[in-house]
């Protein structure tokens, strides 16, 4: 009976605010890794061509995810 009782979908128990304001820090999080990545290699004088395509790949999603948080924080004032 103990086993049933943890076998509850906690999803849905949760608030979906509470939801909400996980995934925007989880989504800032990723957003300061990313922008550290990308300092890392803006710092280098030379980079190869493997890390010019990273660097690229690593604007376009923070750029993503910026945009993702926007939409987020739009729902939350809501």
């Amino acid at each position: 009976m103990m086993e049933q009782a943890r076998a509850v979908d906690t999803d849905s128990t949760r608030s979906p605010g509470l939801d909400l304001e996980r995934e925007i820090e989880r989504i800032k999080r990723e957003h300061r890794e990313l922008k550290a990545r990308l300092s890392e290699l803006n710092s280098r004088l030379h980079l190869s061509i493997d890390e010019e395509i990273e660097r690229k790949k690593i604007q376009k999603l923070k750029l993503l995810k910026k945009d993702q948080l926007q939409t987020l924080e739009a729902k939350r004032s809501n």
